[in-house]
């Protein structure tokens, strides 16, 4: 069994009996919150009451919150983009992040699976959402590309779909949004139905579930 922890794109992680997750409000997600007391708590949990350390695995999906609100916020406010101020940004996210994943990957004996942010929607479904579509993709990829990179170093196993989500340009292919994401939608997800048999391919490929 896969325990897939996070904000609301953890939602995607479903349509197989071997899934199963728990969403986290967002202002719990978010790296600089409530977001350690929280995951302890939630990963705690698991390991009591169902974690079989033979077979099963905790999924972490998060840094959105902190890529979408935090980063394209600090790197937007002169009205584009700061490449210079993002790359310091995602570099400070990803120090903190990564001390949570190597930490829990130590106590979960390497049980640990990273799911990198999904691309961005093209609406603002959020008040602390900053930045355009592009732009909010443009962190995001060199956030995951830069995360996913020292993972690979760590052998700490991870999965994406952000390339499968974007074009040749970076902007977000609207046929893989859920309704763009409506604000009054607590079961907000990035992904339609179509990118699940992504996620179970790529799984799978990890040799995480059959």
């Amino acid at each position: 069994m896969i325990y897939g922890l996070g904000d609301s794109h953890v939602m995607i992680i479903t349509a197989h009996p071997q899934l199963t997750h728990k969403y986290i409000p967002f202002e719990n997600t978010a790296l600089f919150s409530n977001f350690s007391a929280t995951v302890s708590n939630e990963v705690q949990n698991i390991i009591k009451t169902s974690f079989n350390p033979a077979t099963d695995y905790i999924l972490f999906c998060f840094a959105e919150i902190d890529l979408r609100a935090h980063v394209a916020k600090k790197c937007t406010a002169t009205g584009k983009l700061d490449l210079n101020m993002m790359e310091k940004e995602v570099d400070f996210v990803i120090t903190q992040y990564l001390q949570t994943i190597e930490y829990y990957y130590e106590l979960l004996n390497k049980k640990l699976i990273i799911f990198l942010p999904t691309a961005s929607t093209h609406s603002k479904p959020r008040e602390w959402v900053y930045g355009t579509n592009l732009e909010r993709n443009i962190i995001t990829k060199n956030f995951n590309d830069k995360l996913s990179k020292l993972l690979q170093e760590k052998n700490i196993l991870f999965i994406s779909i952000f390339e499968e989500m974007v074009d040749e340009n970076l902007n977000t292919i609207q046929l893989t949004l859920e309704n763009d994401c409506p604000v009054d939608d607590l079961a907000i997800h990035a992904s339609k139905p179509i990118m699940q048999p992504i996620i179970i391919h790529k799984l799978k490929n990890l040799g995480v579930i059959e």
